[in-house]
């Protein structure tokens, strides 16, 4: 997800158009349980509406954007978290 909004301007100023009650998606730092801990409940408590804006991004923008609407896509991630 980190890579989806990296250096693009325009999916965050669509990010925030459509969610401006949200904040942009946490970076987990890889050695920091915390960060990770975090992470989960954000996306659990947010992951109909981030979902739904992950839909609105075009597949062909970019690979990171294709494999996290794949992902989104799972019936079994909202279980998962």
């Amino acid at each position: 997800m980190k890579k989806v909004f990296l250096k693009a301007p325009s999916r965050v100023q669509l990010f925030k158009e459509m969610a401006p009650e949200i904040p942009l998606p946490p970076q987990p730092v890889l050695t920091r349980w915390r960060t990770w801990l975090s992470a989960v409940f954000y996306y659990a408590a947010n992951f109909k509406k981030i979902q739904e804006i992950i839909s609105c991004f075009e597949e062909e923008e970019s690979t990171a954007v294709k494999i996290v609407h794949e992902i989104m896509q799972k019936e079994s991630l909202l279980c998962d978290l």
